[in-house]
């Protein structure tokens, strides 16, 4: 009797939800040596001015910036994104556990940031409309802002269930590997791009074995137009465009560098 092939199936890989914990330290894995949009916050945060952070994660700006003489506070919602942040930081930086939608200081700053499309995560209009009023009351009057945007193009909203799949090897200093896979989607109905990462951690020692983990985040799907239209509601002057890290003016893609100020009639 022939071998019926399509009985032999790979079993099908099982995800489990990663924690907080791990989740922070394949973060910090990733991008504490990414430092291509570096450039453009220190084109707009000067030596010795005052910065705030939204959604520092490890700390990598926060680091970064504070090199340069810059007073940064850095504030995020994972306390063990914080751990990490202050665990790699030996200048003064002040680091905050707190929701950037609900902004709890009482000091003014020269610079506001955030940085790798973390303002997206806030997902509804109205709640980033609710940050960004927050933001404008902690700028100083000649204060800027820089956002770092994603912005949603046709080919995403038009993916229906099909989703794009992109993937990446990160070396692990203990030894072996982590390869991540991301798997970006679009939910029409709450217009939202859904991305789920994959971690398949190989550790390639003796006594450690393998593991499958994920974690999805939720992203607002704003058009260009949309997040200009939002930040000027609030009565943002946007004064500068980016597409990319070498800061080019922006002519479409799915990066948006944005710099704006406060209009001096408010």
């Amino acid at each position: 009797m022939p071998d019926q092939f399509d009985l032999h199936r790979e079993p099908e890989l099982v995800f489990q939800a990663i924690n907080e914990e791990r989740y922070a330290e394949f973060y910090d894995l990733e991008l504490t040596g990414f430092s291509d949009d570096l450039n453009f916050y220190r084109r707009h945060c000067p030596a010795t001015s005052k910065v705030l952070e939204l959604g520092c994660g490890s700390g990598r700006l926060c680091r970064a910036l504070t090199t340069d003489g810059t007073q940064v506070t850095g504030i995020d919602l994972s306390f063990p994104m914080l751990q990490r942040a202050k665990a790699q930081s030996n200048q003064a930086i002040h680091y905050l556990q707190m929701d950037m939608s609900r902004l709890c200081l009482n000091e003014t700053f020269d610079s506001v940031i955030c940085a790798y499309n973390t303002l997206g995560l806030l997902q509804r209009p109205e709640t980033i409309c609710h940050c960004l009023r927050q933001v404008s009351r902690l700028l100083s009057p000649k204060g800027k802002l820089l956002l770092h945007l994603y912005v949603a193009d046709k080919a995403l909203t038009k993916l229906g269930r099909t989703r794009q799949f992109q993937f990446q090897f990160i070396d692990h200093p203990q030894g072996g590997r982590i390869i991540k896979e991301t798997l970006k989607g679009y939910s029409a109905s709450e217009q939202l791009i859904v991305l789920e990462e994959r971690y398949r951690v190989r550790p390639m020692q003796d006594g450690k074995g393998n593991e499958d983990l994920n974690h999805t985040l939720h992203l607002s799907a704003l058009s260009h137009r949309q997040w200009l239209n939002l930040v000027q509601s609030i009565g943002f002057i946007v004064e500068e465009q980016f597409s990319d890290y070498d800061l080019s003016p922006y002519r479409g893609g799915n990066r948006l560098l944005l710099k704006a100020s406060l209009s001096q009639t408010l």
